[in-house]
């Protein structure tokens, strides 16, 4: 046999050889980045449910701690209005306006408890103060649900798209 056919013939054995070997590498290399970005992919998913969770749970607190200090408003309102000598009751009103003024997130609503006690406590003694506490209470309540139910929900948009 001629040199160059046993050079040949050594090349390709070596070839033979090491070709499998290098597309093991080189597959095992691609697989390897696929999987870290698999991973990686993983990850951010696993980190926007978790920021999506803790965002759901401050929302709930929130709502919950509002709907709580307008809850307690409004029955230390009807409390005061069906007894407004009573001293305790007055006080009462006054903590929980303080308590749901320090709770909403609008100035509107804010101006809303704020005009709805000053109205409640002046209006005692006077005439028609049914009328004006039910006409009082009213634009409070519209106030304290638009605060409760309306305000930018982060949830309600997020669910539309």
């Amino acid at each position: 046999m001629s040199k160059l056919s046993i050079i040949l013939s050594i090349a390709l054995a070596l070839s033979a050889v090491f070709s499998p070997i290098f597309v093991a590498i080189i597959n095992n290399w691609n697989t390897s980045r696929l999987r870290i970005a698999e991973f990686k992919h993983l990850e951010e998913i696993k980190k926007m449910e978790l920021f999506q969770h803790l965002e759901e749970t401050r929302f709930q607190k929130e709502y919950d701690a509002k709907k709580d200090a307008f809850l307690d408003l409004i029955k230390s309102a009807t409390r005061y209005h069906s007894d407004s000598n009573n001293q305790k009751a007055l006080d009462s009103l006054y903590s929980s306006a303080y308590c749901s003024i320090a709770v909403c997130s609008t100035d509107t609503c804010k101006n809303a408890i704020s005009s709805f006690v000053e109205c409640l406590v002046a209006s005692r003694g006077k005439e028609n103060v049914e009328e004006h506490f039910l006409s009082d209470f009213s634009i409070l309540s519209h106030s304290l649900s638009t605060e409760l139910f309306i305000r930018d929900n982060p949830f309600e948009s997020f669910k539309e798209k």
